[in-house]
């Protein structure tokens, strides 16, 4: 009997993915929710933040750890946004999951940064909650869609 992991399934028509599979998927998730962040934290992100939080910002990131986020947040969208709508065979399924997900993480941060940092704001929380929600809900649906399109063999 073949052995069954969370990731594949031995049968030829299941929506999961080879290793193979999910590698490309997490580069593509790496690639789009990348460039949403860069266009976000370069266009949005200094009007935004840097008035109310400028005096704890660092003159520059610190890319190691930005680094570190990135590699375990996209694992992330692609497990708990990309997988659930494959399984469901569903890009409707991914943006929720991966709307959910973002939600949860970003007020995870947000959340803890208002209740302890003095400058921080409201505003800053809500608007970054809400980003979080978009740009993940969107990385995990194109990545689902793109996946989807190749395990039906339209691509």
């Amino acid at each position: 009997m073949e052995k069954v992991s969370p990731l594949t399934k031995p049968s030829s028509r299941s929506p999961l993915l080879s290793w193979k599979g999910w590698l490309k998927i997490y580069l593509i998730a790496a690639v789009v929710f990348g460039a949403m962040d860069f266009v976000w934290l370069t266009q949005v992100g200094p009007g935004l933040y840097r008035p109310a939080l400028n005096e704890i910002l660092a003159d520059q990131p610190r890319w190691q750890p930005a680094l570190a986020f990135y590699l375990v947040y996209l694992f992330g969208i692609v497990w708990f946004g990309v997988r659930p709508g494959l399984l469901g065979r569903s890009v409707g399924e991914a943006a929720l999951n991966g709307m959910l997900f973002g939600a949860i993480a970003y007020a995870t941060f947000d959340l803890t940064s208002f209740a302890v940092l003095r400058v921080w704001t409201v505003k800053i929380a809500v608007i970054d909650i809400f980003w979080g929600s978009v740009a993940t809900a969107t990385t995990a649906s194109v990545c689902a869609w793109i996946a989807l399109q190749f395990k039906d063999g339209k691509a």
